[in-house]
């Protein structure tokens, strides 16, 4: 895996969401194998199972199985967003898991 910087948010003294941005050297969006490991490092033993529409060239969407964790790869920004589904709940202005990708982008820039 490559170097990333990453951005945590906490609930109640517990993670509710991370974000993986890759270093400014890495060029190129960001391979599914790093994806996939990123993915399988936050789900805590869950399976994930892709939700985003096939047609969406802007984003890919998944969620575990339980409906717990969200993820969200935002193409053009390059960034992997791994969130609660309390968090996605708890979004503001009433945004759900398909803008996770522009609300971090909005409070990291």
């Amino acid at each position: 895996m490559s170097g990333y910087n990453v951005a945590v948010s906490f609930y109640e003294g517990k993670v509710d969401s991370i974000t993986y941005n890759p270093i400014k050297e890495i060029v190129g969006r960001i391979s599914d194998s790093e994806i996939e490991r990123l993915l399988k490092i936050n789900a805590g033993g869950r399976k994930w199972k892709k939700t985003s529409d096939q047609y969406d060239i802007t984003q890919v969407k998944w969620q575990t199985e339980d409906g717990e964790l969200i993820a969200v790869y935002a193409i053009s920004f390059r960034r992997v967003t791994v969130a609660t589904k309390g968090y996605n709940d708890r979004a503001p202005d009433g945004r759900k898991a398909e803008d996770l990708g522009e609300f971090f982008f909005e409070l990291g820039d």
